[in-house]
């Protein structure tokens, strides 16, 4: 089923439609966008930076809060990232392929 949603960056509107594989996307100027899946995003800035809370995860990849934090769960409850801290001062690294994960 392909729709059609406003652009949040004001370039006119985003046409969605199935695609098979990488999923594409156009605006109504004609550009082409290339989607990656939340956690990817999450996990290549993982891999790059080593550690980072969620405050700077979401400003990095521009997120909001919730969208954010429930990737970050998901991605702890799967094994792949470890939380370490408490709420204020937490942060999130990728676990070692030698090491289990640890909540």
């Amino acid at each position: 089923m392909a729709g059609t949603l406003p652009s949040s960056t004001g370039q006119g509107s985003l046409s969605c439609a199935p695609t098979q594989g990488d999923s594409k996307h156009t605006t109504d100027s004609g550009a082409t966008l290339s989607t990656i899946s939340l956690d990817d995003q999450i996990i290549e800035e993982l891999r790059e930076c080593g550690s980072t809370s969620p405050a700077a995860l979401r400003a990095k990849l521009g997120l909001q809060r919730t969208p954010c934090t429930k990737a970050l769960n998901r991605l702890v409850a799967k094994g792949m990232l470890i939380s370490q801290g408490s709420t204020r001062d937490r942060v999130y690294r990728l676990v070692q392929s030698s090491q289990p994960a640890a909540a």
